[in-house]
């Protein structure tokens, strides 16, 4: 009789999906880094909580995101929009991401100069549940639309999760939805899951769910002297160091209508620190100013501004500085936020 042998396909997948997973997350431990896993059916709102997620931590951490999806780039454009740092993940038919892709898209996004990177799963309540992407913490959102039922239908991605986000609770009085019953059959699958009902729309809810997030996250390195005068972040400072020497050397020949971002930030262990920053304007013949005759005039602001921001950081500082054009910017209000702009 022939012999042959039987193999566990998918007991074997899964173990070496834990593995690689294992691996993720501990590389993502040395460097600090706290990658956040956001499941959800399709609609739910996981895009608009990420925006105001943004919106709220954008001047206190370093964020990324990574978009995953069959075939679309509709939410990174989305995200991106907000000037955080968004890279989108094509699963090539895969209903899931595991802890390959995941990596993959961690190096794509590079995680060095990150505090947070969230992953926006591939919609779908089974088969992200499956799998175990490296995330130090796993939420999922449901919505009010999707009913209180969820839990009983899909009781693995409720088992797997650290929270449970409930979204659209601002449309509670047009649906027939059971908070109390909800958190019943969720706290069934799983008694430790954390539960907060949030209006994505409106914020109500947003700040409770975002501070015991910041809770999660590993405390970092005291990053500003404690005789700092000003409560401005550094980054901040030194984005408006650049764009004021800027203003002073075209004098009137660019509007105001141009704004700095700080693109990357690195202290080397010799003292010197690495910025690089990306001057925004909205056409491209300012464009054109900016740099000057052979990049004259960039090197100028460049240097009449490093020598302010080693002043003012009391160290070296290598500074390269790019332009680019955003038409519009001053009408998007993530952008105008990102920049450091509030409303008035």
């Amino acid at each position: 009789m022939e012999k042959y042998k039987i193999i566990e396909v998918k007991e074997s997948v899964f173990a070496d999906n834990d593995r690689e997973a294992a691996r993720v997350r501990a590389a993502l431990g040395e460097k600090g880094t706290f990658l956040l896993n956001l499941m959800s059916s399709p609609g739910s709102g996981k895009t608009t909580t990420l925006l105001r997620t943004i919106e709220r931590l954008r001047g206190e951490l370093r964020m990324g995101v990574m978009e995953a999806d069959i075939d679309s780039d509709v939410d990174a454009r989305t995200i991106s929009e907000t000037g955080v740092k968004s890279i989108q993940l094509h699963t090539g038919g895969m209903c899931h991401l595991d802890a390959g892709m995941t990596e993959q898209g961690l190096r794509e996004i590079g995680t060095d100069e990150l505090d947070l990177v969230v992953l926006e799963n591939v919609g779908n309540l089974v088969c992200p549940a499956e799998f175990d992407t490296g995330a130090v913490k796993t939420a999922m959102t449901l919505s009010v639309p999707e009913g209180h039922d969820k839990p009983l239908k899909y009781p693995l991605i409720f088992t797997v999760c650290d929270a449970l986000i409930i979204n659209k609770i601002d449309v509670l009085p047009y649906f027939d939805f059971d908070m109390e019953k909800v958190v019943e059959y969720a706290r069934m699958r799983n008694p430790k899951l954390e539960i907060f009902p949030i209006s994505a729309k409106t914020g109500e809810g947003v700040d409770e769910l975002l501070d015991v997030l910041e809770g999660y996250l590993p405390q970092g390195p005291q990053l500003f002297p404690e005789d700092m005068v000003s409560d401005q972040p550094e980054r901040q400072l030194v984005a408006e160091i650049i764009r004021e020497k800027m203003l002073r050397l075209l004098d009137r020949e660019v509007p105001h209508g141009v704004a700095v971002g700080i693109e990357r930030w690195h202290e080397r262990e010799d003292g010197l620190v690495e910025i690089n920053a990306v001057i925004y304007c909205e056409k491209a013949s300012h464009k054109g100013i900016i740099i000057g005759k052979q990049g004259a005039m960039l090197r100028e602001i460049g240097k009449q501004a490093r020598g302010d921001i080693e002043r003012m950081l009391d160290a070296k500082v290598y500074l390269e500085l790019w332009v680019k054009v955003k038409e519009g910017w001053r009408n998007n209000q993530y952008q105008m936020r990102n920049f450091g702009y509030e409303e008035q």
